[in-house]
C-alpha cells in the first residue's frame, strides 16, 4: 500500500475511534453511575466513593473528568444505566457477600423502573448489612417508586404540583413497607435526613401533613447542607398551605418556601432545575410574580432544548406572563 494510503487509512480509523469515544460520552443532564470504591474531587480535595452522587447528574465535562454537583470524577469510573447494570450484576456474581453492590444494583434497577427487582435487591443488600440505615432508605424509596407509578387516586393542582387528595387501597401495602423501612433507618441512625424526607413525602401523600411537615423540618435541619431536604420542604410548603393569624392563606409557608428554595439554589449553584423550578412556584404561590418570571428563564435555560418549549409554555401559564426565550 503506497505510503500515503496508509497514513490515510490510520487517520480514518483514528477519527473513527475518536468519535466513538465521544459518542459514548454522557451528554451534560443525563443520569451516571460511579462504580465501586471509585473517589472524585473538589479542588483538591479527595471525595470517596460513599460520598459521591449515586446516582449523580452530569453538570460538566472535561477531557477526563465529568463534574457531579460540585465534584468531579474520572470518566471511566463512570457509567450509564445498562453499563451499571451490568458492572454491578458482574460485581455480585464475583462477590456475592458484597453489600455496597447490591445495593447499587438496586438503585440503577429503580431508577430504570423496574422497582420490582429493585425491591429485592436492597432486601438482600438488608440481610447482608442490617446496621446500615442508607440500606433501608433506598428499599423505602423503591417502594415508594412503585407508589408513584401506580397513582390510582384522583389528583388535584396545588402551588402548580399535583396533589393526591386520597390513597386508594392498591397503595396503602406499599406505603405501609415505606414507612417501616424509614423507621428502622432511623431507629438504626436518628441524624438520617434522608430518612426523614422518605418518610415525610409517606405522611404527606397520605394527608397526614402535620407531622409530614415536622418530618421536612427535621431532615432540614440536621442537613441544612441537603439541596434535596430544602427541596422536599420547599415543595411540600407550597402545596399544602396553612392560613396563619395576620397572614393571608399560604403566604406565611410561601415566604419559608422560599428561603427553603434559594438555599437548594445556591447548594447546586444555581444549576438543578427541580431547585430553580420550585423556587419558581414559590414566588408564584407569595404573589411575586416577577420574580417568578425571573426564575422561569433561569430553570428554562438549565434544560435540554427538546424540554424548553413544553416548561416555557407551562411557566407562561403559571406565571401569567412571558417567559422570554
Amino acid at each position: 500500500m503506497p505510503p500515503f494510503l496508509l497514513m490515510l487509512a490510520i487517520a480514518c480509523l483514528a477519527a473513527v475511534y475518536a468519535n466513538a469515544v465521544r459518542a459514548a460520552d454522557p451528554v451534560v443532564g443525563s443520569v451516571v453511575f460511579v462504580k465501586l470504591d471509585a473517589t472524585g474531587r473538589v479542588g483538591d480535595k479527595v471525595v470517596e466513593w460513599k460520598d459521591l452522587p449515586f446516582p449523580g447528574q452530569v453538570k460538566e465535562i472535561s477531557v477526563h473528568e465529568i463534574r457531579l454537583s460540585r465534584v468531579w470524577v474520572r470518566k471511566t469510573d463512570l457509567m450509564n444505566a445498562e453499563d451499571a447494570l451490568r458492572y454491578f450484576s458482574d460485581q455480585i456474581q464475583t462477590e456475592p457477600r458484597r453489600a455496597d453492590a447490591w445495593s447499587c444494583r438496586g438503585v440503577v434497577l429503580n431508577v430504570r423502573k423496574e422497582t420490582d427487582k429493585a425491591i429485592s435487591d436492597q432486601t438482600e443488600t438488608i440481610r447482608l448489612a442490617p446496621n446500615d440505615a442508607r440500606n433501608f432508605v433506598r428499599r423505602a424509596n423503591a417502594w415508594f417508586s412503585r407508589v408513584i407509578e401506580h397513582q390510582f387516586g384522583p389528583l388535584i393542582q396545588v402551588g402548580g404540583f399535583n396533589v393526591q387528595v386520597e390513597v386508594p387501597p392498591e397503595q396503602e401495602i406499599a406505603l405501609a413497607h415505606v414507612m417501616v423501612d424509614c423507621c428502622d433507618a432511623i431507629r438504626i441512625d436518628p441524624r438520617c435526613a434522608d430518612a426523614y424526607v422518605c418518610r415525610a413525602n409517606v405522611r404527606s401523600f397520605k394527608n397526614q401533613l402535620t407531622t409530614a411537615r415536622s418530618d421536612y423540618r427535621q431532615a432540614a435541619m440536621l442537613e441544612p447542607g441537603s439541596s434535596r431536604a430544602n427541596v422536599e420542604l420547599a415543595r411540600f410548603l407550597i402545596s399544602h398551605p396553612w392560613p396563619a393569624r395576620g397572614v393571608g392563606p399560604g403566604l406565611l409557608n410561601s415566604s419559608e418556601a422560599i428561603r427553603c428554595a434559594t438555599a437548594a439554589c445556591e447548594l447546586t449553584d444555581w444549576e438543578s432545575f427541580e431547585a430553580v423550578d420550585t423556587l419558581v412556584r414559590a414566588c408564584v404561590v407569595a404573589g411575586d410574580r416577577p420574580s417568578a418570571a425571573k426564575w422561569a428563564k433561569t430553570a428554562v435555560a438549565l434544560l435540554p432544548e427538546s424540554r424548553q418549549q413544553f416548561v416555557r409554555d407551562e411557566y407562561q401559564q403559571l406565571v401569567g406572563r412571558q417567559t422570554d426565550k
